[in-house]
């Protein structure tokens, strides 16, 4: 049998080395981990304004929307404006002028102005042919179509006449902005 006597000192495993191996990973690690952390805050940060700047934006954007919408719907308002006074039969000028169309103006007893293109009229006259003078000028009035006396009675020494009388509504709002002029 052969034994071996080393009488040599056993060499003591350095554990220097990988504790400075180990030391400077974990300093390493720190570092990155520091690096990562100061880049999310700074990052986070960067993030956070430019929610903000774009929320005023949006506000801004929204304002001037809101003011060219209301721009818009004034325009349309106007358009619908015009539009209604285009259809619109100007019933006081054409009263007025009915009633200016009468020798006295207390001899209309009633004035009812019919949806559409018709009115109604109820008047004393004196005679048969003042029914039929009045029944002429109406008719040579440029927007009336057609006049009609659709009931006729004894009234005293009088008539009471009732009368229906067409008319265009275009003709008549010509006339009457051309008098307004």
């Amino acid at each position: 049998m052969n034994t071996e006597i080393n009488f040599l000192e056993k060499e003591r495993k350095q554990l220097k080395m990988p504790l400075v191996l180990f030391l400077i990973f974990l300093l390493l690690v720190i570092a990155v981990i520091t690096v990562l952390l100061v880049q999310r805050n700074g990052l986070t940060h960067a993030i956070d304004v430019q929610q903000k700047e774009m929320a005023v934006l949006e506000n801004q954007v929204s304002q001037l929307e809101g003011a060219s919408g209301t721009v818009q719907q004034l325009e349309q308002t106007k358009e619908a404006l015009a539009s209604i006074e285009a259809q619109t039969v100007p019933r006081v000028a054409l009263y007025e002028q009915v009633l200016d169309m009468l020798r006295d103006p207390g001899q209309m007893e009633d004035f009812a102005y019919n949806s559409g293109e018709q009115f109604q009229l109820e008047a004393a006259f004196d005679t048969l042919s003042a029914v039929s003078d009045y029944i002429g000028k109406l008719l040579q009035q440029p927007y009336v179509l057609d006049a009609k006396m659709s009931d006729i009675s004894k009234a005293g020494d009088g008539y009471d006449a009732s009368l229906v009388v067409t008319f265009d509504s275009g003709v008549l709002r010509e006339e009457m902005s051309a008098d307004a002029d």
